[in-house]
Parts: structure tokens; C-alpha cells; sequence
């Protein structure tokens, strides 16, 4: 939950302190909107409010999901070692988003977004795509010879998918993999290298900007992009306007006038795929123009309080669950399942202010469907342990009547 807070406190208070300046600024984005002044103020106190609805209604579930017992402070673990079978795994986003979407399209597209073509099967490989960098980087750390041989060439095959995708994803790679390595080893030198990693992302960020402004899209055309880059050229401004565009999309998506209704609503909560859900039928009703969809928080905005209460509510109940399972898979040396519901619930904060609403509940709901298999297969397992044991818990000898 520290995470989606601090996304939507950076947004806010760097979003309304830098609107003026950040709207002057044209590179980096795909939409100008420069709020009137009522409109910045409406925005600031929407994800303010819906932020504290959220904290107090994880405080509230945390003390009623503990018991009463005390949280603790701080958190230790101790790596399990990965095996062959934690490597094959980090493939199968890779083997999802293949399998769904033609190969050419990677190398070379007349269109952005190479996902466009595929279905669910390539959306959840897209998202998965991002965990599977951090379980890379804990094979690398805890693997054996052999493993690390094997993690570096899938690495190099997930840096060239997400460069193919020209988003922001492959900014975010040193980070990811970087972290990885802390989870395995919470030590000095891999905070270092998580902070190392956080800083070669922001230099990246700029890449996907660039990306985006070419005629012709994949690798190969951002492998020439790359070839004639000048890094002294590069609006630094507008990859940090880039992040911070997300509060004025939020105060037009909520307070533009822009018609959202219950119905869509209904929709974003639905887990079924997006034709079956009825999404397609609204999709294009909910952008700000055809490159900027609306933000989750604005969506709720838009519809009025009456969303925007429960929903945060509910939020913060759903998350303060999350963080104690969490909590518990990290200190009993689950470290890459634990990662991976950070991973989701991180992307998931990111959604939100950036994108439409379904598409972050959909990481939410990974999340939870993940976490209610886990328990489920958890109690299975118990009951046959349980099950081989005499009744009593023990084995009584038997004496000899012979």
C-alpha cells in the first residue's frame, strides 16, 4: 500500500506545483492541458480525499485482519535458492505474448502499440512480461552456474520485447532487474544496485518518447533510433512532464466535462475479457483524444463521490490484505512470489493515474486471484499432510505378543 500512497502523493502535490510549466512544455506528451485554477484545485483535493480514504480504510483492515497483534518492524528474510523450474517460469510471459501476436510485428510496424493485434493472452504476457525481469534478477543472484547462464540470454530476449514495445516498460528494466537481486540478497551493495538501477531508468525514460514520434515502429526502427540519438538534445523536461502529465489528465478526465457513466463502472470491475465485458463499446468514449485515455481516479471523479468513497474504501481493504500476504511470504523466504504481488500492486498505482480504470483493476485482480490460489492449494496441501498422520499426531509403538 506504501507504494500506491506514494505514487498518488508525488502526482499531487509535484502535479499541482508545476502545472503552469509543465503545461508550456510540448515534448513528451500526447496530450496539453493546462487546468484553470478551480479545476487544479478540484483535482488536488480528489486524489487527496480519495488517498485518505484508502490509508484509513487499510488501517481500519490491517487491525481487524491481524487480530491485534502487533505489526512488525521490520522485515528480514532468507532466500531460498532458484531452481530450473523459477527460470522456465520467467519464460512463459515471453511464450504468451509470442504465441499471440505475429512475430514480423515485433521487428517492424505501421503502428504503435504492438499488442494491438492480440488478444487477452498478449495483454496478461505484457503485464506479466514486467515480473518476470524481477525473477530474472533473483535467478541471476541465487541461481547456480548453470541458471545464471540461462537467465542472462532470456534477460536479453525480454530487453528486445520491451523495446519493441517502445513504452515506458523498457525504461524500467534496470530497475526490475535490480531488484530482483535485492530480494535475493537484502545486503549494502543491492540497495546500491537498486538505486544504480532507479537512476539508469530515469535516463531511459526519454527512449520511449522518441520511440513513439517515429513513422514506423519495432525494433528495427528503434535500433536506427538509437544509432543517430544525440543524448545532449534530449528534453530531460519532458520526460519528467512524461510522469507528471497524469495530474492534469486527471482533473479533464473528471472535471472536463467528458461523459462517464455507472455503466462503465460496472464494466472496469468486471473480470471478464474485454469484448464479454462490454468494454470495446465504451473504449473509445473513455480517451481524452486518440493517444490519452482517461485516468482511473478521474474516471471515479467523473462519475462523483458517490463512486470515488467506495471504491478507495474498498481499495484500501483490498490492499491492507495484499500487504499482510506480503509480509508474510517475504519473512517465510517466499521472496519472488512476494515480489511479484509488489510488482502488480506497483503497475497497478502507475494505472491509475495514468490510464483508463479497467486496465489497473485488472492488476489488482491478478493480484488477488493469485494470492486466493495460493491459499486455496495451501489448505489442499495441509489436508493431505494432515491426512497421512494417525489421529493423535504420532505414531505409538506397538508391543511384540509373540
Amino acid at each position: 500500500m506504501s507504494i500506491v500512497l506514494f505514487v498518488f502523493a508525488s502526482i499531487a502535490a509535484l502535479g499541482y506545483s508545476l502545472r503552469h510549466e509543465l503545461a508550456k512544455e510540448t515534448a513528451g506528451v500526447s496530450i496539453i492541458i493546462d487546468l484553470p485554477e478551480d479545476v487544479a484545485w478540484r483535482t488536488l483535493i480528489l486524489i487527496s480525499v480519495s488517498a485518505s480514504i484508502m490509508v484509513l480504510s487499510a488501517g481500519v483492515c490491517l487491525s481487524l485482519f491481524r487480530g491485534g497483534r502487533a505489526r512488525p518492524t521490520a522485515i528480514t528474510w532468507q532466500a531460498r535458492p532458484a531452481n530450473i523450474w523459477v527460470l522456465l517460469a520467467s519464460a512463459v510471459p515471453l511464450a504468451m505474448f509470442l504465441s499471440d501476436v505475429p512475430l514480423a510485428d515485433f521487428f517492424e510496424r505501421s503502428y504503435y502499440l504492438v499488442g494491438a493485434r492480440g488478444g487477452i493472452v498478449a495483454s496478461l504476457g505484457a503485464q506479466l512480461a514486467v515480473v518476470a525481469v524481477v525473477v530474472l534478477g533473483y535467478v541471476a543472484a541465487t541461481g547456480s552456474l548453470g541458471l545464471k547462464l540461462g537467465s542472462y540470454p532470456l534477460l536479453a530476449c525480454y530487453v528486445m520485447l520491451m523495446l519493441s514495445f517502445g513504452s515506458r516498460r523498457f525504461a524500467l528494466l534496470p530497475v526490475l532487474f535490480a531488484l530482483g537481486f535485492f530480494l535475493a540478497r537484502n545486503t549494502a551493495g543491492t540497495r546500491r544496485g537498486l538505486l544504480l538501477g532507479g537512476v539508469l531508468s530515469l535516463l531511459l525514460l526519454p527512449l520511449p518518447l522518441e520511440f513513439r514520434s517515429n513513422s514506423m515502429h519495432g525494433i528495427i526502427p528503434y535500433v536506427a533510433t538509437l544509432s543517430h540519438l544525440d543524448w545532449e538534445d534530449i528534453d530531460w523536461f519532458g520526460a519528467v512532464n512524461n510522469v507528471l502529465v497524469s495530474f492534469p489528465i486527471i482533473g479533464e478526465s473528471a472535471y472536463g466535462g467528458h461523459p462517464v457513466y455507472l455503466s462503465d463502472l460496472l464494466v472496469a470491475l468486471n473480470p471478464l475479457p474485454g469484448d464479454a465485458a462490454g468494454f470495446y463499446d465504451s473504449y473509445q468514449r473513455l480517451r481524452l483524444n486518440f493517444f490519452t485515455p482517461m485516468a482511473g481516479i478521474g474516471e471515479l471523479g467523473a462519475i462523483g463521490w458517490t463512486a470515488v468513497a467506495p471504491f478507495f474504501a474498498g481499495l484500501g481493504a483490498a490492499l491492507a490484505w495484499i500487504e499482510l500476504s506480503v509480509r508474510r511470504q517475504l519473512v517465510g523466504g517466499s521472496l519472488i512470489y512476494g515480489g511479484l504481488l509488489i510488482a502488480l500492486t506497483a503497475l497497478f498505482s502507475l494505472q491509475m493515474v495514468q490510464y483508463n480504470l479497467r486496465s489497473a483493476v485488472r492488476l489488482l485482480f491478478y493480484a488477488i486471484v493469485i494470492e486466493i490460489v495460493r491459499r486455496m492449494l495451501a489448505v489442499v496441501v495441509r489436508k493431505r499432510q494432515g491426512s497421512a498422520v494417525p489421529r493423535g499426531g504420532r505414531v505409538r509403538p506397538v508391543a511384540d505378543r509373540a
